[in-house]
């Protein structure tokens, strides 16, 4: 069992260590740190004009650009590659979201090897 006196000392250790890695790093961390602020920013207002209604004349003309003039039920291209939209689509689903967490699992320690051999 850890006392809190222990705990303080690895929260002192891990908030060292996160300061001594970012000095230095400024403006990457800045722009890093603006790219997420806008890019939230940017999918809050995307998702206000989807919610209130005013994206569905552009969200026709892209449906109704990837399908057949003649025949809107099909879509154009070659028949493989509905069967490929459903699956990259299902990938939202449980089976990809699994996927998604092993690949992170697995590139994690894999990226902690490699950054402490100096290769990255």
């Amino acid at each position: 069992m850890h006392t809190t006196a222990h705990r303080h000392s690895r929260l002192r250790d891990a908030t060292a260590t996160t300061i001594k890695y970012i000095r230095g790093r400024e403006p990457i961390m800045l722009i890093v740190l603006l790219l997420i602020v806008v890019g939230s920013w940017g999918f809050i207002a995307l998702a206000g004009e989807v919610i209130e209604g005013d994206t569905d004349r552009f969200d026709r003309w892209a449906v109704q650009s990837l399908r057949q003039a003649d025949n809107p039920s099909v879509p154009i291209g070659p028949a493989w590659l509905a069967s490929v939209g459903r699956d990259v689509t299902a990938a939202g689903r449980r089976r990809g979201i699994d996927i998604l967490h092993y690949c992170i699992g697995w590139f994690s320690p894999s990226a902690e090897r490699i950054e402490r051999c100096g290769c990255w």
